[in-house]
């Protein structure tokens, strides 16, 4: 299986490379942007154009791991550091988009294809691998969570969770993702899978939701269902395991 995994990627790189125009590679320094910049390096002539966005919050920017990849492979790399003033982009980047976008890295791919776009009309990127190969937070909490299910719900809701409730955000540290985490287990842990995935997939829950809301939003929303088109799609692949299930939706 792995020997056919690697042989897969291998020969798609290998077919990306065909171009007429220089051609580089987005690389974060991640898995998937590694193994493709490791591949590209095998089958290319020259070194291999890579290039890479920082910030300058230290606990945010990982252009170390950007750099070690960038060394071995002996690429030809490229990187800037964004600060605040980056952001001032964003009415650009709400006309490029033209409707609501709800990826925050949005700055940092404008940034990285304007930084790339000065040197090469084309590259490689690993976008998609943590979709095809579950990769995200959200794949890791549906395990954990139905290990938490398991524990009596007296524990869990009347100990555990008020608990994690309780805890600090840990903002700027290397503990605010972990500490978000549980906080979203805590929450949602001990639905069903399917309800535990919405409710994790949206910001604000139906309490702050009416906080939120003026009373002539609150009426002319009522009975929506924000998450119909999850549902529909959970109910397609219902036949596969739950994994599965995330991935296909």
């Amino acid at each position: 299986m792995r020997e056919e995994l690697d042989y897969c990627l291998r020969d798609s790189v290998r077919r990306h490379l065909v171009s007429d125009v220089p051609f580089g590679a987005f690389l974060s320094g991640g898995i998937d942007s590694s193994l493709i910049v490791g591949y590209m390096a095998e089958q290319l002539g020259q070194p291999v154009r890579t290039f890479s966005i920082g910030f300058d919050a230290p606990e945010a920017c990982e252009l170390r791991f950007a750099r070690q990849v960038a060394e071995k492979y002996r690429t030809d790399h490229h990187e800037q550091v964004l600060t605040l003033d980056a952001f001032d982009v964003l009415p650009e980047l709400v006309r490029h988009c033209g409707e609501p976008y709800g990826d925050q890295s949005a700055v940092a791919t404008w940034a990285v294809c304007r930084l790339a776009r000065q040197h090469v009309p084309m590259v490689l990127s690993g976008d998609g691998g943590d979709e095809l190969f579950a990769g995200y937070r959200k794949h890791q909490a549906h395990f954990l969570a139905e290990r938490y299910r398991r524990l009596p719900a007296p524990l869990r809701r009347g100990v555990i969770e008020p608990l994690v409730a309780a805890l600090p955000a840990f903002r700027g540290t290397r503990l605010k993702g972990h500490v978000r985490l549980a906080k979203k287990m805590a929450r949602s842990g001990s639905l069903p899978p399917h309800e535990r995935f919405l409710a994790d997939s949206g910001y604000f829950t139906a309490p702050q939701k009416d906080l939120l809301y003026t009373p002539a939003l609150r009426e002319r929303v009522a009975g929506a269902d924000p998450y119909m088109q999850h549902r529909a799609r959970f109910a397609r692949v219902a036949d596969a395991d739950f994994l599965n299930q995330m991935l296909n939706l």
